[in-house]
C-alpha cells in the first residue's frame, strides 16, 4: 500500500495537533496538582494567630435620616434610607421628599447627606457607608465616589 505526499502531511499535521493538545492539557492538569499542594500547605497556619493584619472596625451607627415635611411613622408606609453626597446631583431626591413624591408612590425617604454643613454627625466615612448599606441600614447609596470599586475584592 503506498500512500502519497498529501496524505503522509495531512497525518503529520494531524498527529502534531494531537501531541500539542495533549501536551497542553498534561500541563495545565500538572499546574492544577502543584497549586492544589501548595494551598495546602499554606492553609495549615492558624489564622487566628495572624496579628499582622488587624481587621477593620466600621462604625454601623448612622445619622438620623432627614425626612419630608409630610413624614408620618405611623401611617405604616415603607421606608427607604438613601446616604448621598451633598452634592448637586442628588437635589432630586429632596425634591421628591417636598413635593410628596415618595407618600405619593406608597413610601417614605429618608436622606443621610454626606458631610452636611460641616456638622459632624453627617460625616460619613466610605468604608462606613459601605457597611451600612451592606448591613441592610441604609437601602441604597448616592455617591460621587466609586464605593463597589473601592470595596471589590477585584
Amino acid at each position: 500500500m503506498k500512500m502519497d505526499r498529501t496524505r503522509i502531511i495531512f497525518l503529520a499535521i494531524i498527529g502534531v495537533t494531537l501531541l500539542v493538545v495533549c501536551g497542553t492539557l498534561a500541563y495545565g492538569a500538572i499546574n492544577n496538582l502543584i497549586e492544589d499542594g501548595e494551598a495546602t500547605a499554606v492553609s495549615g497556619n492558624d489564622p487566628t494567630n495572624n496579628n499582622d493584619s488587624p481587621t477593620p472596625v466600621v462604625n454601623l451607627d448612622s445619622p438620623d435620616p432627614i425626612w419630608g415635611p409630610n413624614y408620618d411613622s405611623d401611617d405604616n408606609l415603607p421606608t427607604y434610607i438613601c446616604g448621598a453626597d451633598a452634592f448637586g446631583s442628588y437635589f432630586t431626591l429632596q425634591q421628591m421628599q417636598m413635593s410628596g413624591k415618595d407618600i405619593e408612590h406608597g413610601f417614605h425617604l429618608g436622606i443621610v447627606p454626606f458631610f452636611l454643613n460641616d456638622d459632624p454627625a453627617y460625616d460619613v466615612s466610605e468604608e462606613q457607608r459601605t457597611a451600612l448599606l451592606d448591613a441592610g441600614q441604609w437601602n441604597c447609596l448616592f455617591t460621587t465616589l466609586d464605593s463597589v470599586a473601592l470595596s471589590s475584592p477585584g
